[in-house]
């Protein structure tokens, strides 16, 4: 679906309407991101996308734990 050749904006309109569709677009992010034909604009796309993931991932879980560290204890 996403091979080698230069994607064009259809390519780029499939994707981004995979993404919408719940439960869908943690499949396919993880097919496309580890087949190894997906085009390397994507796959680059892909990796950003999942580094600020586990950055905000991180960022929530840590003002969890600061938020709770001022609360009192119960």
């Amino acid at each position: 679906m996403f091979e080698q050749r230069p994607m064009r904006v259809g390519d780029w309109f499939l994707y981004h309407l995979l993404m919408v569709i719940p439960l869908v677009n943690i499949i396919m992010y993880f097919v496309l991101l580890l087949s190894t034909q997906t085009n390397r604009s994507l796959k680059s796309l892909m990796i950003f996308q999942l580094i600020i993931i586990l950055i905000f991932v991180g960022l929530i879980i840590s003002g969890i734990a600061g938020v709770r560290s001022l609360l009192p204890p119960m």
